[in-house]
This record gives C-alpha cells, structure tokens and sequence, in this order.
C-alpha cells in the first residue's frame, strides 16, 4: 500500500491507495497548536495503522514547489519517521504531479481530487 501525505496550513492531507486505481481511505487531519509536532503525530498514526510500503511527499526541491520552512522541516520530520520505520519514501514535485494528472485532464487540485475519487 501507498500512504502520500500532504501538509496543509490546518493539518495534513492524505491519501492511502492499494495499487494506482484503488484509493482506500483519504482525508485531513486537522490541528490547532504546534503544527509540525501535532502532524507528525498524526503521520506516525497513520503509518501504525496501515503499515504502508510506500509514504509518497511532496518533493519540495522539485520544480513548482513553494514550500515555505516550517512545512519543508515537516517534510523532513516524515521522512526521518519513514526511515526509523524503514519505509521507502518517494518525493514529487508539484510539476511531476501536473505532468501526470493532464494525461487525465486533471490540471487543477480539485480536478486531480475528483479524478483519484473516480477511480
């Protein structure tokens, strides 16, 4: 299974999938105070409950990427937690994401939403 987790300003995005058609759960995990330790917590339960193969991130180097500080040290705090847990991480940028979703017609956030909840 693929975990892909996806910082936001109130939490964490994310989205479990059993192979490239199957999504198998998603959502926010909301947080009030201290971000970046509040998510990480989230993440590791995340992890403890579906014991994924893969954690996807979004690759904050990659062309697209306007990751501001505190959301790259959480990026970074996940893929530490992976590597304790020796879970493989994958990173992709924003472009990566556009650049595979428009063979979809999936050009915007909402369109590639819509178009992993189709399938």
């Amino acid at each position: 299974m693929v975990l892909g987790i996806y910082p936001a300003p109130r939490g964490c995005g994310f989205a479990l999938l059993e192979g490239p058609l199957r999504p198998v759960d998603w959502g926010v995990k909301c947080v009030d105070n201290g971000k970046n330790a509040a998510c990480l917590q989230k993440v590791a339960a995340l992890v403890d409950l579906y014991h994924p193969d893969v954690l996807v991130v979004d690759d904050y180097t990659g062309e697209g990427s306007r990751r501001g500080r505190r959301t790259q040290q959480l990026i970074d705090s996940i893929c530490f937690l992976a590597l304790r847990k020796n879970i493989p991480v994958c990173g992709y940028s924003p472009k990566q994401v556009r650049v595979y979703f428009a063979h979809y017609s999936a050009w915007t956030k909402h369109d590639i939403a819509v178009t992993i909840a189709e399938w």
